[in-house]
């Protein structure tokens, strides 16, 4: 078998499925975080713990072996195969939410990747500059701040809910 073949063989097995998973990951993000934006509205609160260093970390390992496979001196076709999986990898990373990031909507909140409308919330209160709530039957919070009004706001729109209901 040339070396040539061997290499073609093993990008198949090896490379190919790979690129499947990141393409078809970044997809499956994308779509969650359009219909969250969707359930959310206009956000009024956030809070992302932690994101400019999981983007920063994630990013520089991305690109450290970017640049060792780089160092390797590798066929072109192999350094275009590298750049074809970088991206989606690095679309993920950009994209992504953790899993401790709390958002406050206009007509929803999010608490790490699910996204529910106010409408949804069966328990709730304001308290401590945040809207406490039930998923699952856990309490959580999003940052609600008394500031901007986003409180009063989110209560009335939470109680014609709740009226809309009964």
């Amino acid at each position: 078998m040339s070396q040539s073949l061997a290499r073609d063989v093993c990008t198949l097995v090896f490379g190919v499925p790979v690129l499947f998973e990141l393409v078809v990951g970044l997809l499956i993000v994308t779509v969650i975080r359009a219909r969250n934006r969707r359930t959310l509205g206009r956000v009024l609160a956030e809070e992302r713990p932690g994101r400019t260093l999981r983007l920063a970390a994630a990013s520089a390992l991305l690109l450290a072996v970017f640049a060792a496979v780089l160092l390797a001196r590798p066929d072109t076709r192999v350094i275009g195969f590298a750049v074809l999986l970088l991206v989606p990898a690095l679309g993920l990373v950009w994209f992504g939410t953790g899993f401790q990031d709390a958002v406050l909507g206009e007509t929803g909140v999010q608490r790490g990747w699910q996204s529910r409308s106010l409408a949804e919330l069966g328990e709730w209160r304001i308290e401590d500059e945040a809207l406490h709530f039930r998923v699952q039957g856990e309490w959580t919070s999003v940052p609600c701040p008394q500031v901007s009004g986003a409180a009063e706001r989110t209560r009335r729109a939470l109680e014609r809910q709740v009226e809309q209901i009964a």
